[in-house]
């Protein structure tokens, strides 16, 4: 999967939230690595939608995810220079998600993932806390528990 059009607009402070994260994510190397092994999961992925709403833009998008259809909706808010700042993501159905969670964090898909999951037929191994991409570094990091910005969605 080709590294996706946001890439190059995070911010050095940006933020992702999503379905599959006990905590926030930080930093643009947190973010771009919990991307890619949450792209590294899905096969057949499609863009369904697109809106442009100000400083906001919104997609959703369809994958399969080891024999479900998951959908995901992408929100990305822009600071006044255009650079992102801050990105949640959630996933659908609970099924398909959970699946999901139980990929990332493991060894298919290293990155963050809900801790304390159970192994499943669909997600070998179940999901770890943390690898990799949440680690607190001086790139970045999760902190756990930390909600997106307040009045931002």
């Amino acid at each position: 999967m080709a590294d996706p059009w946001f890439f190059s607009r995070l911010l050095p402070g940006v933020r992702l939230a999503g379905t599959i994260l006990d905590g926030v994510l930080r930093g643009p190397e947190a973010v771009k690595a919990q991307v890619r092994a949450v792209g590294a999961c899905y096969s057949g992925m499609t863009v369904r939608w697109h809106l442009d709403a100000g400083d906001r833009q919104a997609e959703e998008y369809a994958a399969q995810v080891r024999g479900h259809t998951i959908f995901g909706t992408g929100t990305f808010h822009f600071d006044e220079r255009g650079e992102i700042d801050e990105i949640v993501v959630n996933h659908r159905p609970l099924g398909a998600a959970l699946v999901l969670a139980g990929l990332v964090g493991g060894d298919v898909a290293p990155g963050l993932a809900v801790s304390g999951l159970g192994a499943s037929d669909d997600a070998p191994g179940g999901a770890v806390a943390a690898s990799g991409a949440g680690s607190a570094d001086s790139e970045g990091g999760v902190a756990p528990g930390d909600p997106p910005s307040a009045g931002s969605h």
